[in-house]
Parts: C-alpha cells; structure tokens; sequence
C-alpha cells in the first residue's frame, strides 16, 4: 500500500532540513515513536507503541537513513515485529522539502508498507489512510513546537512513552460519518 501526503510548515527550509537532520527529534514529533540505537553508519534501532482496543503494539526494529541535502530529499526504510501479536511491518518513507511561495516549507511524504500477521486483518486501507492523516497532522504540530524551541525534554519523553489509539481515532472518525449521514438524512426527511 502506499500513502502520499503534503503538508506546510511556517519555517525556512533550511531550519526544517536541520531538525530532521536528527533522527531523535524527527522521532519526537511522532506519537509513540523512540530512536532506540542512534545513527551510526546509516543505520538505527526503534520502536513504536500503538494500541488497537485492548491490544498494545509495540514495534521494534532496525531501519537505514539516506539523505540527499543537494535536492533536500531523504529515505528512511525499515522493518519491525511485534512480539506479541507477531505481527510485522515493513516501510520505505521518502520525503522531500521544497519552497513554498510564502517563505515557509513543503514537506512531501510519501509511505510504501507491508503489513503481515494479525494487524494485516484490521489494517485496512481506508483505516491507514484515516490514521496516517491523523499522524500528519500530529506531526506537523509537533514539528512546529520543535522548530520553534517550545517541545521540552520532559514532553518528549512524554510523546514516546505514549501510544497512538488507533481504535479511539476510528471510533471518532466513525461518529463523525454517522453524524453527518444521519443530518443529511434528517434533511432529506423534512423536505
């Protein structure tokens, strides 16, 4: 499966390319995500938490960086197993950062997964799209507050120690389709 997404960020693309420069920070700025072996030659260790209902996920796994600072793109491919639920994931992220016309920055992200064992059942594309434009949004958040100086040690242990509540998020998403199918057939009633 693959997911594009683009968002802005209201910082110099120079400043931008400097924080994801640090693996460590870029991880901050995702919920439930921790560098957990530093950089070293290309290559890194992690981990993400997650929770589907009453299953916790945690990912851990090996991934390898590549940048290309000339055409401010970068690579960030990995592999990881839960423990658990034995399930497994594999990843190629690329992103890229370009100009936008109001001297900010626009990032582009585009993710290619695999998904396999038992979160391959309930991963279903329409439920990744919905989480990933969550973790967009999220990210792009905490992005800012990292560029401008505002994410304290405190909170980033905070963030990765935390999960992303994959169901609550579609528990949400679900209210509100529901809400605005039963308005629009409310409507439809009354004419």
């Amino acid at each position: 499966m693959k997911i594009l997404q683009e968002f802005d960020v209201n910082h110099s693309r120079e400043r931008v390319w400097e924080i994801f420069d640090d693996l460590s920070r870029v991880a901050s700025c995702f919920p439930g995500a921790q560098i957990t072996r530093p950089l070293q030659n290309g290559s890194f260790s992690g981990q993400v938490a997650m929770r589907l209902g009453p299953m916790r996920l945690q990912f851990k796994g090996d991934g390898t960086l590549s940048r290309d600072k000339n055409n401010w793109r970068g690579m960030i491919q990995g592999d990881g197993a839960d423990t658990v639920t034995k399930s497994k994931a594999s990843a190629i992220l690329a992103y890229s950062l370009s100009n936008s016309s109001e001297s900010g920055t626009i990032v582009q992200v585009e993710l290619e997964y695999k998904l396999f064992g038992a979160l391959a059942q309930v991963g279903r594309p329409a439920l990744v799209q919905e989480v990933a434009n969550h973790l967009t949004g999220e990210f792009k958040k905490n992005l800012n507050e990292q560029i401008v100086g505002k994410i304290s040690l405190e909170r980033q242990e905070r963030q990765s120690n935390s999960s992303l509540n994959v169901i609550g998020l579609f528990m949400r998403m679900l209210a509100v389709r529901l809400s605005f199918f039963r308005s629009l057939f409310s409507r439809e009633k009354n004419r």
